[in-house]
């Protein structure tokens, strides 16, 4: 598990430490404080050595990779990651866990004509003699990805050509499952390919969880709708019901579930967390991913901005008996943002008092 996470000149970080990382931490703030911006950061250090996750974290933005082509007035699909849009400092992000293992990344846009000119030659060796090419140096924008690991180094290129968009060299999969859930995620047909994954007594588990929030659910499985196969469940009618039917707040409870699931060892990335969730359901469904998250042993990073919330997961990690988890607040403070972390007799203290921990 991460125990600690520093970023430096990423989005709106220019500086930023976080400490004190636990099982379970929840990150809350005012609007812009940088709650998805840390999780973003989390999300491309978790994948160690694959800058394609900058784009894919676009689309988590709603913002797609659009028509790509090189011009001087263009703008790269990378702009927006530096802070203050000021490429001459690049990105650093720094991990450290529990076990005293690190990871750096280091992220720059390479500048240099040497520089591109060789990835460009390295690159057109790949290509057969006839494949449309360009080898100059002018025609190529490269993003570095540098990353060290207790003292293993390597680097992979995001490189924008003519052609396309592409990453070079080949990248390996990433050392430990990681997923980002946005709020705008569903239970969709890719679902039943999760579930699928799961173990039958695995599947069991996921039941258990899921009838804290329909008490009627008996069983679930997989069947076809519509030509699709999705995750049915059986709630005592003459026959399945798809989940998706059962309201939006067991779609929400069973894509988390699912995700936790199928990361074993990983992460978990929640943005907004208590979307799709009424109010009267958040206690269960905090118990239901502490519980889950211990058993797969899998870290989860939940952003929220309600109170509600808040109080929801405190109340019942309590009446669990679950200890290992964390609240951070971010907050701006002129040009830099902080954090302020709450344990959970730190937490109860600020919750009896009344205290705005949002």
């Amino acid at each position: 598990m991460y125990k600690s996470f520093e970023i430096k000149n990423f989005k709106c970080f220019k500086h930023f430490l976080i400490k004190d990382l636990d099982r379970i931490n929840i990150i809350t703030g005012l609007n812009n404080a940088g709650k998805t911006a840390l999780l973003e950061a989390l999300f491309v250090h978790f994948g160690a050595y694959n800058p394609n996750l900058l784009l894919r974290v676009l689309s988590y933005r709603g913002i797609g990779q659009g028509q790509l082509s090189i011009t001087k007035w263009e703008e790269m699909p990378w702009t927006s990651y530096f802070h203050k849009f000021d490429f001459s400092k690049s990105i650093f992000l720094s991990g450290q866990l529990n076990t005293g293992f690190e990871r750096n990344i280091l992220i720059k846009e390479l500048k240099e004509p040497e520089e591109l000119l060789k990835i460009s030659q390295m690159k057109k060796k790949g290509y057969p003699d006839d494949a449309l090419f360009s080898s100059s140096a002018e025609a190529i924008q490269v993003l570095g990805f540098k990353y060290n690991e207790n003292g293993n180094e390597g680097i992979y290129y995001l490189i924008l050509w003519p052609e396309g968009l592409e990453v070079f060299p080949f990248v390996p999969s990433p050392p430990k499952p990681a997923f980002f859930l946005n709020e705008r995620s569903r239970l969709v047909s890719d679902a039943a390919d999760l579930y699928s994954k799961l173990e039958i007594n695995k599947q069991d588990i996921l039941l258990k969880y899921l009838k804290q929030m329909e008490p009627k659910l008996k069983k679930i499985a997989l069947a076809n709708f519509n030509k699709l196969t999705l995750i049915h469940g059986d709630i005592g009618l003459k026959r399945l019901l798809p989940l998706a039917f059962m309201g939006e707040g067991m779609v929400r409870l069973s894509t988390i579930l699912l995700h936790i699931a199928n990361a074993p060892g990983g992460y978990v990335l929640i943005d907004e967390i208590e979307n799709g969730i009424h109010h009267s359901q958040l206690i269960n469904t905090w118990k239901a991913i502490s519980e889950i998250a211990k058993d797969f042993d899998t870290q989860i990073f939940a952003t929220t901005h309600s109170y509600e919330c808040i109080a929801a997961a405190h109340k019942a990690f309590t009446e669990c008996s679950f200890d290992d988890y964390r609240l951070h607040r971010l907050e701006q403070i002129d040009d830099s943002i902080k954090v302020i972390t709450y344990n959970k007799d730190d937490l109860e203290s600020a919750l009896e008092l009344e205290l705005e921990v949002r």
